[in-house]
């Protein structure tokens, strides 16, 4: 039994993207990650359109900057692959 999921199911869904961004930033300096930022409620532009993003988080790892985004979802099973598809697409420049 998951012990969170009480809590989680508590809260609203912005609520929510800021404990996620939490968790998130609380591993990041456990790692002592280097040029991390970590950004809530972000606007992607890509060639085509303007998406909304949850949490965007940037750092340096192995001399390689990476960008990661963040979709929160309180999903009670796993993400289709697809979901995970259109996410990808809707940043990748």
């Amino acid at each position: 039994m998951n012990p969170y999921r009480e809590f989680v199911a508590s809260i609203s869904a912005i609520e929510f993207e800021k404990y996620c961004l939490e968790i998130l930033n609380a591993y990041a300096e456990a790692e002592a990650l280097k040029d991390f930022s970590i950004l809530h409620n972000q606007k992607a532009q890509t060639n085509d359109e303007e998406y909304q993003i949850d949490i965007i988080a940037e750092f340096v790892a192995l001399s390689v900057g990476f960008k990661v985004i963040v979709e929160c979802k309180r999903y009670s099973r796993p993400v289709e692959r697809e979901k995970i598809i259109v996410l990808a697409d809707k940043v990748r420049p």
